[in-house]
């Protein structure tokens, strides 16, 4: 059986350590066919977690740097403006 993961970093970790955590459950599926059906759904189970936290974190990302894109390119397109009558 697994272990806890009951703490908040667990539940909530930064993408970094979610990818990694993820690659290693990848690893011990490809790895181990002598995984029983509850561990491997387990570990499934858990990948699929990391896997949707990660596309979350990854499309925050996204928005944030487009968000500044676009900010950065107003400030950019006032500048060279002329001015208002």
């Amino acid at each position: 059986m697994m272990g806890s993961r009951g703490s908040p970093q667990q539940d909530n970790p930064n993408f970094g350590a979610a990818l990694q955590e993820l690659e290693a459950i990848v690893d011990q599926l490809e790895s181990k066919p002598d995984l029983n059906l509850e561990e491997a759904l387990e570990l499934y189970d858990r990948g699929a977690v990391l896997a949707r936290r990660c596309r979350s974190l990854l499309s925050e990302a996204t928005l944030r740097v487009n968000q500044l894109s676009a900010e950065s390119h107003g400030e950019d397109q006032g500048e060279h403006s002329p001015p208002a009558r």
